[in-house]
């Protein structure tokens, strides 16, 4: 889950709905300076669906016993956290391998900034380092078969995959921000234009408010979008686990809408 405040309150998003957001800014990407996903529609399900794995798990979210709220997403266990990357990228392959290699590149974006080797327990440094090479070996046999298939032999070269890798981050990373409540400047590094080039983005909202948000340079085909995302609202905290669950069954749906619009570049 991805918790936002608001007053004495507090929204609940969860993975999947972030993830969904995050396909609603896919499908709006590219302009004469960026580059639109490719395959279109394939890069879009995949950044729609990147945390499908968390589906199971955000029915019934366990309970943070020191915030007496819903664990978000970086305060689950690792083992747990693993297990979950792993159900989800062998769930993908219900949409094709191409789909599902796009995933397990997520995964890696997500592990990449997450896990530092130097700082963990020499334990788990050692069950990421076997997972990531069962993700690697899994997708190199996914890719074998994808290269052979002339329908998807030009977008798995390296190239054309680590753009793709680079856009869903970004994507992801913008979403979960939207999600969070932008109340000042952001900056995002290494966003792919083409296959060949990257460039920096700063997302401020206007006004401090996270309602409305200013994106610079733009990436979007139209000057100004609209996106939306739904969660539930939670009106106190938590003794228990019991009391979490009965008060996310009975919360209320809430939709939180943001406006994005191009920014003068300089």
């Amino acid at each position: 889950m991805l918790l936002r405040s608001e007053g004495l309150e507090t929204i609940a998003f969860s993975q999947p709905s972030h993830a969904w957001l995050s396909g609603q800014l896919a499908r709006q990407w590219g302009n004469a300076h960026f580059a639109p996903p490719e395959p279109f529609e394939d890069v879009c399900l995949a950044t729609e669906q990147h945390d499908l794995g968390w589906q199971e798990w955000e029915a019934a979210p366990a309970l943070n016993e020191k915030t007496g709220l819903p664990q978000q997403f970086f305060e689950v266990p690792g083992d747990v956290h693993m297990k979950l990357w792993r159900e989800g990228i062998g769930t993908a392959q219900i949409y094709g391998r191409f789909v599902a290699v796009l995933v397990s590149l997520h995964a890696v974006t997500i592990y990449g900034f997450a896990f530092d080797p130097k700082t963990a327990e020499p334990a788990h440094a050692a069950k990421v380092h076997a997972f990531l090479d069962a993700l690697a070996a899994q997708r190199e046999e996914w890719l074998r078969q994808l290269r052979a298939n002339p329908q998807f032999s030009n977008v798995v070269t390296n190239q054309a995959l680590e753009h793709c890798r680079l856009l869903i981050g970004v994507l992801d990373r913008l979403s979960l921000d939207i999600c969070f409540g932008v109340k000042s400047e952001k900056f995002y590094r290494n966003v792919p234009m083409t296959r060949r080039e990257t460039t920096d983005l700063r997302l401020r909202p206007v006004d401090h408010d996270p309602a409305e948000l200013v994106l610079t340079p733009w990436p979007f085909r139209q000057d100004v979008i609209k996106v939306r995302v739904l969660g539930k609202l939670l009106h106190s905290r938590f003794a228990s686990q019991a009391q979490l669950d009965d008060a996310l069954l009975k919360a209320q749906d809430q939709a939180v809408e943001t406006i994005l619009r191009a920014g003068e570049t300089k």
